[in-house]
């Protein structure tokens, strides 16, 4: 269905719920930057032990609790963004699902019960668990799982 034929209420729930660039970057810088242990030792084991060369260990052991350090803040960037998003989805989609129970027929209305109303209601609390919380997530994270094992594939080589 082409975006100018959706109502402009799902619209604006379209674009809180896949409009997430920013968990996409957090995510790739936070990925890339998990390779910095295994890049570390690759390179502690085949240059920096056999040439005794601790200058180049103490510079890469400063590089790599860099690259700890900036991945725990980029999680809890990532974490905060995820929180923020969520109660903005929450709040969108129960403002429209409300919105949309007052205009209603009241007669359609009352004939399905409160309870089947609530229920509809609270079903965007699992649409903003998915979007918003670890599914989101791994989604995103899905791709990197190609990409770890190319690099596996060429660092082992013919091994």
């Amino acid at each position: 269905m082409p975006a100018s034929n959706l109502t402009p209420g799902v619209r604006s729930l379209a674009r809180v719920a896949f409009g997430r660039m920013d968990v996409m970057v957090a995510s790739f810088l936070l990925n890339l930057l998990s390779l910095a242990l295994p890049l570390v030792i690759l390179q502690a084991y085949d240059r920096i032990i056999p040439n005794a060369a601790l200058d180049t260990l103490r510079l890469m052991l400063v590089a790599l609790g860099s690259a700890v350090l900036g991945t725990a803040i980029l999680t809890l960037i990532r974490t905060y963004i995820n929180a923020w998003a969520a109660a903005r989805f929450d709040h969108v989609a129960t403002c429209r699902a409300v919105e949309r129970l007052l205009i209603a027929d009241s007669a359609s209305v009352h004939a399905t019960g409160p309870g089947v109303q609530l229920d509809r209601i609270n079903a965007v609390d699992h649409l903003r668990s998915f979007y918003s919380g670890q599914g989101l997530t791994a989604l995103v994270d899905l791709p990197f799982i190609v990409l770890f094992i190319g690099l596996i594939a060429v660092i082992a080589g013919s091994l």
